[in-house]
């Protein structure tokens, strides 16, 4: 039930009181008039408050009309005050309006009517203040609890204001801690301050840097920033508007998967057995260093053409799952064993292993010794070959957090951990990278972006509209927010719905655009470089001349009540500005609209080569290393490593396991590498104890920890270095063979 409307009318005249109410009453249903026609009768009529609008004459016995008006103000700042008289003047309607009166209403029978309409114009100013102060609440609201950091500052990088967010960043407590450190200050190299700068006064805008930046304290943190360049009507800079977000836990990420990736290519690169994707048809779809080399030695010559026989065996014989027995290969006096499985999509896992020595020493032993050497072996094998895949699927599924690996290396890795898992049964799960993708702006390509969304209009658009796309073939990759471009082609596909309620046509058109001195721009905002365009044309009422320079203004709207908000074009032209882009309408009554869009071209991410060490590791001279490692898959890579620099191995899971080794063999053991914490026995007792059995003792820990937490024990007797785990290969042979030979160089 709606509200009748109150009225406070003020006029000591009794007939012209009963005129107005009578207009009033024939304008407006329920309306209720509360009647004043002295001073007593008006301040009780304040105390109460009951009353929407009020009516007052100039001149009343007891006092005026802008008495009334400041009395009004002064306790209701929103209500409307319209002043209806015929005894005042033009000084005094412009002293009330200064005062704050909403309106002046000529007192007589032809200007009557015009009151009613003046009421309801008042009524609507105040919705109209009340929805944009609740507006400006909910904005000021969202600015105070926002977690990104918000800020305004001026071009010499003065704080303006700051939400709480940006406070916490900076390490300030308020507005005036935080001004001891300017935004230009606030970057803590000098490069990046002078480029920020450049930037924003060149481009008006920053969008998504990655910069390194200072706290009050002096510290720093990694942070995405994004500024916008506010200019006065001069084109002169006057305000920097910006947002902070601390991204320091993702770059820490990044540089350790970095880390990890170039540990992983070192694993690879030095595995000891080959491994390979082959497929149906013998084409090398992946193979490690050590699988190409045996390849060619068992007569594949040519990396590029398919495999069709090795060591005389036909590549269809090999090609079979491993029921139990590897098929052995003989080629330049080299023996391998070949085992194969299929996996899905028609291709095959091989894992080539060279074991010529093994199959010398079968040969010396007799009959039944053969024998059993034969099922010790297999038994060996399998060892191996489940800590081989151990390492392999580790490191595959290190490189598997790597987004910007091709999708055929992806699904290559992918094949090798899934047979791993039924091979060995050690993976439990895959973990699938393939849906971590980069949310916010990412490089789009519009026109299969287009394709998607046509799906979606279809079922916006009633059948009497007939949706027609018109795309020029070319390339069209703009970097942009997928959810938002969505956002703004809903926007306009309903706004052009709306516009054609008897039907039409709506076409959806992109295209390439240059600008350059050859070729201006459409629009003056369009800055030289390679453009796309996408337009979005209705054949409805179109938009009237008057109204086309509103249509952007939030809660401009000429549709009924209820039906828009007003915010839809000034959301569009939003999300445009933010992507560095451009809109343009072009209108006409009854023929239709066209809205043009032009963002910045963008060209496809380039993939940066990853780092190689080339330098050949320091080779060991055959002495005898004790390594004493509690985790089966760490010592099964590091003994690996150890061999491959020529060392001989002993290995312990434990210093309690390793002190009986290091007493049965001290003369021979060179040196110790061990872990330095363990359980049954820690790294320093074990020293303890080794010193006991031999004051010489060479120890060279090597710790998953940070070194500042044993920092205590860094310099204690027979330490001969350490090394940070995961270790790399240059970086083992280089503390081993300064353990062993610090002389040499």
């Amino acid at each position: 039930m709606v509200a009748p409307l109150r009225v406070l009318l003020v006029d000591d005249n009794p007939d012209d009181r009963l005129l107005v109410t009578r207009q009033l009453s024939r304008d407006f249903s329920g309306v209720v008039v509360q009647h004043v026609h002295d001073a007593v009768t008006f301040q009780q009529a304040l105390e109460k408050g009951e009353f929407d609008v009020v009516i007052t004459d100039y001149q009343v016995r007891w006092s005026d009309g802008i008495y009334v008006l400041r009395a009004v103000k002064d306790r209701f700042p929103d209500c409307p005050v319209i002043m209806f008289t015929g005894t005042g003047s033009e000084e005094i309607a412009v002293e009330a309006m200064k005062a704050g009166l909403d309106d002046y209403v000529l007192k007589s029978v032809k200007h009557l009517p015009r009151l009613s309409a003046s009421v309801l114009a008042a009524l609507q100013r105040k919705a109209e203040r009340r929805r944009t102060q609740e507006l400006e609440a909910r904005y000021r609201q969202m600015f105070t609890h926002i977690p990104i950091g918000v800020y305004r500052a001026t071009i010499d990088g003065e704080w303006l204001e700051v939400n709480p967010a940006a406070l916490q960043l900076f390490g300030a407590r308020s507005l005036d801690d935080i001004r001891g450190l300017t935004v230009l200050n606030a970057y803590a190299r000098l490069e990046d301050r002078e480029q920020f700068l450049q930037r924003l006064l060149k481009e008006n805008r920053i969008v998504n840097w990655r910069v390194l930046l200072r706290r009050l304290d002096g510290t720093t943190f990694w942070a995405q920033v994004h500024a916008t360049l506010e200019r006065d009507a001069q084109g002169n800079p006057q305000f920097i508007d910006g947002a902070v977000m601390d991204i320091t836990p993702l770059v820490a990420a990044e540089a350790e998967r970095e880390r990890l990736t170039a540990t992983l290519q070192t694993l690879i690169d030095h595995l000891p057995e080959g491994v390979a994707l082959i497929s149906g048809d013998g084409q090398v779809l992946m193979a490690n260093p050590t699988a190409r080399e045996y390849f060619r030695t068992l007569g594949h010559r040519h990396d590029r053409q398919p495999l069709v026989t090795l060591a005389g065996h036909r590549l269809t014989d090999l090609l079979r799952p491993f029921g139990g027995t590897p098929v052995e290969l003989t080629a330049e006096q080299r023996v391998f064993e070949w085992l194969a499985q299929p996996v899905p999509g028609g291709n095959w896992v091989v894992v080539l292993r060279e074991v010529t020595a093994e199959r010398a020493m079968q040969q010396r032993v007799a009959t039944q010794e053969r024998l059993a050497a034969i099922g010790q072996l297999a038994a060996g094998i399998a060892h191996d070959f489940n800590n081989l895949l151990a390492a392999i699927i580790g490191s595959c599924e290190i490189l598997l957090m790597r987004a910007d690996l091709p999708h055929e290396v992806t699904d290559m890795l992918g094949e090798i951990m899934r047979q791993g898992e039924r091979a060995a049964q050690l993976i439990r799960k895959i973990l699938d990278f393939s849906r971590q993708s980069v949310t916010e702006r990412r490089p789009v390509d519009l026109a299969s972006f287009l394709g998607e969304c046509v799906q979606l209009l279809r079922r916006l658009l009633p059948e009497n509209i007939r949706l027609v796309t018109d795309i020029v073939p070319g390339h069209y990759v703009v970097d942009a927010d997928v959810v938002q471009l969505q956002q703004v082609i809903t926007n306009l596909a309903v706004n052009a719905r709306d516009a054609m309620p008897e039907g039409g046509e709506l076409r959806i058109q992109l295209r390439r655009l240059r600008v350059s001195a050859e070729y201006p721009p459409p629009l003056p905002d369009l800055y030289a470089g390679d453009w796309v365009a996408l337009s979005v044309s209705d054949t409805g009422t179109g938009i009237p001349p008057d109204i086309l320079p509103r249509i952007f203004e939030p809660f401009f709207t000429t549709k009924e009540p209820g039906k828009g908000s007003g915010l839809g074009l000034a959301q569009v032209y939003g999300i445009v500005s933010q992507h560095g882009g451009a809109i343009d309408v072009r209108s006409a009554v009854n023929e239709g609209t066209t809205f043009t869009i032009y963002l910045p071209c963008t060209a496809a991410p380039e993939k940066s080569p990853s780092e190689e060490e080339t330098a050949a590791p320091l080779l060991g001279r055959g002495e005898l290393v004790l390594l004493v490692e509690d985790d089966d898959g760490v010592r099964t890579v590091l003994t690996r490593m150890l061999e491959r620099l020529n060392y001989r191995v002993v290995t312990a899971a434990n210093g309690r396991e390793a002190l009986p080794i290091y007493k049965q063999r001290v003369h021979d053991i060179a040196l110790v590498l061990s872990d330095f914490v363990m359980p049954e026995m820690s790294g320093d007792k074990l020293l303890n104890e080794l010193r006991s059995c031999n004051p010489n003792v060479k120890v060279v820990f090597i710790t998953g920890y940070p070194l500042g937490e044993i920092h205590s024990v860094l310099n204690a007797p027979n330490i001969a270095g350490w090394i940070q785990k995961p270790p790399r290969l240059s970086v083992l042979a280089r503390v081993l063979h300064g353990a062993l030979h610090p002389t040499a160089p």
